[in-house]
This record gives structure tokens, sequence and C-alpha cells, in this order.
């Protein structure tokens, strides 16, 4: 008896050991974890940038707002510039200050409808203009109570240009409840009851029949109240039939309507505390049954950052893919860095951003950074103040990868500038002239430099593009011997 005793309590030992063993190897594996890396620099345009961009997938454009009081337009598959939306003589008043920074836009499909966010220190506004002629359609359209408020709230175009969602200046504080949908066709607008402008954009379907968006309300039988609930709005009717989703986080929608995609952790009413109150997790569900297709879940464990978790995030629009920021400190610490991409249906994301790229997904970001993906999410658009301007990044795994923090770009400051400037090269060919040309090619200003017109201290040379050219943005260009680019940056005269 006692020899089976003890051969019965060896088993035990062993199989607790081997059991052990194998937690072990799995979370150990789990965080030496190698995944393809994404975030390849496919261009870059260095100006200095306000956050706000927006892309037009059917005409492939860009369009992202530059301090000097305007908006910047490039081709989205090469940066190429192609046009500039001035906005630094708008106002609230023929004597006010102008609202020359644009702070949050959007977009429909073909660019022809923009919605633009625009602001001073004292105040913002919402504007909606046409392009490319650039006519405004619809001034004033939310005028902010709060000089910060334009960190807070996000505006919305719809796929054909219809719909327009801005906060309601009736409503109170647009972070709890205040959004009104403007329906351009019909030349008429209504409130969404408890609708919130805030927690990122709204999202709609290709054929414009559903909205989703975020309310103040409850989950199903949960007594709390979220300032981040899932409604969806059907827009067959106006106004429209609304009907909450029982989720919370922030909610997007595919583009044949089929699935609603949400991420996020719920969030309590209390304006004091941005913490989250409930779990994050992102789920898939079916539009017209509710039924959840897909759901991972993640935890509070991140310290500081754990609002992160699930938190920012874009999905495709065919309802497949999933790119968002992960926190918890149980999953390995290189996912933790800069984002991670799922496919619906996987409980392992199959490729993560490089540790120095800067794409957060459509999260509202505050002022100066702002980010976007195309409808498949292959490509990621990112306008950073402090990461080197208006970058394209690929999102598609990779053998190589350039990481947006560590080419040594060349720079130019100060910009905007009054008429003179400094740019430093990362050439190391010595320039001998430069040129100034608008956007267009044509040539505006020239002239020779000299050595003695190099900084001593980072080797930058001093541009002198006087103060009698017009406000706008420019291509600056240094030449080398015959005429050779050495360099060439965006430069705004203000």
């Amino acid at each position: 008896m006692k020899t089976t005793t003890h051969t019965v309590a060896c088993r035990r030992a062993l199989l607790s050991y081997v059991l052990l063993t194998i937690t072990l190897f799995s979370f150990g594996a789990l965080q030496a974890q190698t995944l393809p890396v994404v975030g390849r620099v496919l261009w870059r345009v260095p100006f200095n940038p306000t956050g706000a961009i927006a892309y037009a997938p059917s005409v492939d454009l860009v369009f992202a707002g530059v301090y000097g009081g305007m908006i910047v337009v490039v081709k989205g598959s090469s940066g190429e510039p192609q046009d500039t939306i001035l906005t630094d003589t708008w106002r609230l008043s023929p004597d006010g200050d102008p609202l020359s920074v644009s702070t949050d836009l959007s977009c429909s499909r073909d660019g022809r409808v923009i919605a633009v966010t625009v602001r001073n220190d004292d105040v913002s506004k919402v504007v909606v203009l046409e392009y490319p002629s650039k006519r405004i359609l619809l001034d004033n359209l939310y005028i902010s109570a709060l000089s910060s408020e334009y960190i807070t709230y996000r505006i919305t175009v719809s796929p054909s240009g219809r719909y327009v969602t801005v906060p309601d200046s009736g409503m109170g504080a647009v972070s709890l409840s205040g959004m009104r949908l403007f329906d351009l066709a019909g030349d008429t607008s209504c409130i969404i009851a408890n609708g919130s402008a805030a927690f990122g954009k709204v999202d709609f379907d290709d054929a414009e029949r559903y909205m989703v968006f975020s309310t103040v309300g409850r989950v199903g039988s949960d007594p709390q109240r979220y300032r981040n609930c899932i409604s969806l709005a059907d827009l067959s009717t106006f106004p429209p039939t609304v009907r909450d989703l029982n989720d919370y986080g922030r909610g997007s929608i595919s583009a044949d309507g089929r699935y609603i995609m949400v991420s996020g952790a719920g969030v309590g009413v209390d304006p004091v505390t941005s913490d989250p109150i409930t779990l994050p997790r992102a789920s898939v569900y079916e539009r017209a049954t509710d039924s959840l297709i897909w759901r991972i879940y993640g935890d509070l464990s991140g310290s500081r950052w754990r609002f992160d978790e699930f938190n920012a995030h874009q999905w495709s629009k065919d309802g497949r893919t999933l790119f968002t920021r992960r926190q918890s400190l149980k999953v390995p610490a290189d996912w933790r860095q800069s984002g991670v991409l799922y496919n619906v249906g996987d409980s392992l994301p199959y490729a993560r951003l490089c540790d120095t790229c800067y794409f957060m997904g459509s999260k509202a970001e505050p002022d100066d950074f702002g980010s976007l993906a195309a409808p498949d999410l292959r490509t990621g658009f990112v306008n950073a103040f402090s990461q080197g301007g208006l970058v394209a990044v690929s999102l598609t795994p990779t053998t190589s990868v350039l990481d947006v923090g560590l080419d040594n770009t060349s720079i130019v400051y100060p910009n905007p500038s009054t008429g003179e400037v400094r740019i430093r090269c990362s050439s190391p060919t010595p320039p001998e002239r430069w040129g100034l040309t608008s956007i267009n090619g044509q040539e505006i200003a020239s002239g020779a430099l000299t050595l003695n017109e190099a900084h001593p201290i980072d080797g930058s040379y001093i541009v002198r593009i006087g103060t009698d050219v017009p406000k706008g943005t420019y291509l600056l260009t240094l030449y080398g011997e015959q005429g050779t680019v050495v360099c060439t940056q965006n430069v705004v005269r203000q």
C-alpha cells in the first residue's frame, strides 16, 4: 500500500510539474512570439501639421491641416501636392480673429464635400464646403462654448456627402450628449437623442442606410450609465429610427451594412475620471440579428495607459480586419508598443506596427495628432506635428520596415515663416542655390547660397525667401552642382 500511495503521489507531482512546465512554456512562447512587422514609410510631406486629416478613397486624395491657415491636398498614393484650401480668412464676425487652425476634418468618399473644424485660441466652429470649388455650403454649424472644446468632439461626412454630423449647441456638454445630423440633400437637420459627439467619428455604410454612433445610456439591465454606448440609426426615415446595440466602446459598420464592429471599454458618465469601468473588448455583430460573431477580451492591467486597451482602433470596411492598441501586461511587450492587427475570427494578432510608428487608428486624438487608414486597412495616413509631418505607412506585413522616427529626414524651420527660414538637408552634398516653386510647379523666387550662410551648429542653410512672397504653401529646393537636387521641403509663407 505504501508503494502504491508513493507511486500515486509521484505521479501527481510529475503531472503537476508537467502542467506547470506547459503553462510556463506557453506563457513564455506567448511573450516571445515574433509577429510580422508593418509600418514601412511610403512617403512623407514634412510640413507643420495641425493633426486634422481626412481621406477620399475614390479619388485618392488626402486632406491635411497645416499651421498657417490652410488645408493641403495631396495624392494618397504618392504624397504629391495637388491643391491648398485657405482658411485664415474665416472668422466668427467681420472684426474677429482668424480661425486659422484646422483641428478636425472629414470628407465624402469622392472628396466633393468636406467638413472642417477651425479654431483660434478662444473659439472654434464647424464649416462645410464644396470641393474643388471651395464654396462654403454651410457656415457656423457648431460654435464652441469653451476654448478647448474642439479637442473633445468629432465631425463626420457620410460617404456620398449627403449627411454631416456635428455637436449640437442645445444639448449641453458635447462629451455627454449633443449631436445633430444634417441632411444636405433635404436641406434639414435633426437632433440625435443622447447622441455623443465624443469618442471618435460616427460611421456609415456605403449605401447610407445605417449610421453607427455613440450615445449616453445603459447596456441591457446594467444600472450603470455609460458615455459610450453603441447605437444604430436607420436613415430610411428622417429623423431616423434609433435602437441601442447593448454594447459599449466605439462603433463602426461594414461597407455593405452587414456587420457592426465595436471596440473599447465602458466609460462612466462621471466627467471627473476618464478611467474605464468595465473590461475592454473587441466584437463583431450581425446587424440584422444583433448576434455576436466574434469577440476578444482585454483587461485593465496596463497601468497608466490601460485606457488604450482596445480603445484606439480602425476596422477595414469589409469587417474582416482590425487594428487596435493593446496595453494589457498579459500580452507580449512588443504588442503594446504601437498596435497590432487581427483577422476577425482569430484569437491572436497576425502583425504589429514597427516600434517607432505613430499610426493610432481613428481614435480621437489631441491637438497636433491625427491618423486614419484606407478602407481596406492596407495603408495608414498620419498627420502628426512632432513626428515629421504628413506620413503614409504600409499596414501590410513586409520584411523591410523603415521606422518613421529613425530616418534622417531634412527639416526646415521656422515653418510657417514670415520670410526667412533655415533648411537642413540629410544629403552630404553642399547646395549652391535655392528655388521656391508653387505646388503646381511655378517658380516664385530663387537665389544663391554661400558657405557663410550655413548654420555653424547643425549645418542648416539660411534662405531669405522674401516678405513679398504671397501667403501659401511652397516647395523649397536646394540645388548642387549642375542643378542636381540636394533636398526639397514644403514651406509655408505666413
